[in-house]
C-alpha cells in the first residue's frame, strides 16, 4: 500500500497501533479461520500516566505534553499528545493541513532526505491543536477497523492518561 497525500500519521501512535494489534489475537491467519473481528474499547483513565510531564528541548521553547497509553497487561507507551507526522504532496496541501489542525510546523523532511514514493515530497512534523480534532466517541471503532485491515482480530482495552492523547490516536487512525 503506497501512502497517499493525504494520509496524516503520528509516528508513536501508529506504532502503539501495530504493537495493540498484536495483542489483538496476532497468531489469527484470518477471519475466514472464523476468528472474532477486531474490537478495540478505549477510555480516558487518570490513573494511567506518562513517565514524565513534557519534553523541553523544543526550538520554540514550548513544552511537548505527554501522553500514555496502557494496554491491558498494564504495559504503557508514552507519546507526545498534539504532535502527527503529516505526509504532503506539496507546500499548499501542507499549508492546508496545517490549517485544518491549527497548527504549526516543527519540522520537515524532504524527499531527497527520506524515500517517500511518488505520491509525498515530505514529511512533516506538526504540533495540533487537540481541540480542533474530531470527537473521540468513535475513537475505538476506528481502532477496531484499522486492526481489521491488519488482519488483526480478537479484543483489546486501551486506557488514555488524557482526552487529548486519546482525539490524536483516534485522528491517527482515522486518516491511516
Amino acid at each position: 500500500m503506497t501512502m497517499n497525500a493525504k494520509r496524516c500519521l503520528s509516528m508513536l501512535p501508529v506504532l502503539l497501533l501495530a504493537l495493540w494489534f498484536s495483542a489483538c489475537g496476532s497468531d489469527a491467519v484470518n477471519n475466514q479461520q472464523q476468528q472474532p473481528e477486531a474490537s478495540i474499547s478505549v477510555e480516558v483513565d487518570q490513573a494511567v500516566q506518562p513517565d514524565v510531564g513534557a519534553l523541553e528541548d523544543t526550538p520554540d521553547g514550548k513544552p511537548r505534553p505527554l501522553a500514555a497509553v496502557a494496554d491491558e497487561d498494564g504495559e504503557v507507551s508514552t507519546f507526545v499528545e498534539n504532535e502527527l507526522v503529516i505526509g504532503y504532496a506539496d507546500e499548499q496541501q501542507l499549508g492546508q493541513l496545517v490549517q485544518q489542525y491549527g497548527g504549526e510546523v516543527l519540522l520537515k523532511l524532504e524527499d531527497e532526505d527520506i524515500d517517500l514514493g511518488e505520491d509525498l515530497v515530505g514529511l512533516a512534523l506538526v504540533r495540533v491543536n487537540t481541540e480542533v480534532l474530531a470527537d473521540a466517541a468513535d475513537a475505538g471503532e476506528q481502532l477496531s477497523q484499522l486492526a481489521g485491515q491488519q488482519q488483526q482480530y480478537g479484543e483489546a482495552r486501551l486506557r488514555f492518561s488524557s482526552e487529548a492523547g486519546l482525539r490524536l490516536t483516534a485522528e491517527a487512525a482515522r486518516l491511516a
